[in-house]
């Protein structure tokens, strides 16, 4: 599945938010979306899963304009996790994981099939949450809710991933982990755009980075151009450093410290 976001313009009353944005997400292809707090990057993962219609611009998946489609249909094609999704209470973690297949399941009516079952457990095993099938959602760690409703999204099956704060609440080991996750997927076809406040994850593991600041794209490409000093001080201000990390040589931002 593809991402074509085309011109993008979005105001809260008279406050505008985007800016002609415009970004691609190609199958295979692994995009961080970073900028401070206020920056736009909900809002523009909100448009492109179809939740939010902007005021101009468009957003296609494979060429179909998503304000054109059912939520059904979307579900199908872009699975979203949302910074705060809300989750009925009392619900098994597996359970969760297979609200993921309402688009492609009967329904709650007629069951479940194996097929849905089966997803939702191949999903909870890929983030690290088998083991908490059957405890209660809300009897969970915030770090182990959030790879739970990352589960949901899997088991959905839709191909093009758009992520807000996938690694919020996790532990570093667990940042790792999931980052590591979106790598693999992105491996094996899907075209992923995830929102995230830690740039070193996003130089780490991502193919391309697109920062944002005052709705409006800064820069946008490989990390180690994006991710410069000059580049990242336009978003940020002068509050970082850049360096390589010692291992690969990837850029790693760190605070800049007055002594």
């Amino acid at each position: 599945m593809r991402l074509e976001v085309v011109g993008l313009h979005v105001r809260y009353g008279q406050q505008p938010v985007l800016s002609g944005v415009e970004l691609t997400v190609a199958p295979g292809e692994l995009v961080a979306l970073c900028g401070p707090n206020g920056a736009g990057k909900t809002t523009l993962l909100r448009c492109a899963a179809g939740v939010l219609r902007p005021q101009a611009g468009s957003v296609r998946v494979d060429g179909r304009d998503v304000s054109s489609l059912s939520a059904r249909e979307r579900a199908r094609l872009v699975g979203y996790l949302p910074q705060d999704p809300s989750v009925p209470a009392g619900l098994r973690c597996v359970e969760v994981a297979q609200l993921g297949r309402y688009a492609c399941a009967t329904g709650w009516g007629l069951g479940w099939s194996p097929g849905d079952r089966e997803a939702a457990e191949q999903a909870l095993g890929a983030t690290e949450t088998a083991h908490l099938r059957d405890r209660p959602i809300q009897h969970t760690s915030g770090g182990e809710r959030q790879r739970v409703l990352l589960a949901r999204v899997l088991a959905q099956g839709a191909r093009l991933l758009l992520l807000d704060e996938p690694t919020a609440h996790l532990d570093f080991g667990h940042q790792v982990s999931v980052a590591g996750l979106l790598r693999r997927l992105s491996r094996d076809g899907y075209g992923i755009l995830a929102a995230t406040h830690d740039l070193n994850l996003a130089s780490l593991f991502f193919d391309r980075v697109v920062l944002l600041a005052g709705g409006r794209v800064v820069a946008y490409g490989p990390p180690q151009e994006v991710l410069r000093t000059g580049v990242v001080e336009r978003a940020y201000g002068p509050t970082a450093v850049v360096c390589a990390h010692p291992q690969t040589g990837s850029p790693v931002v760190v605070p800049r410290v007055s002594v």
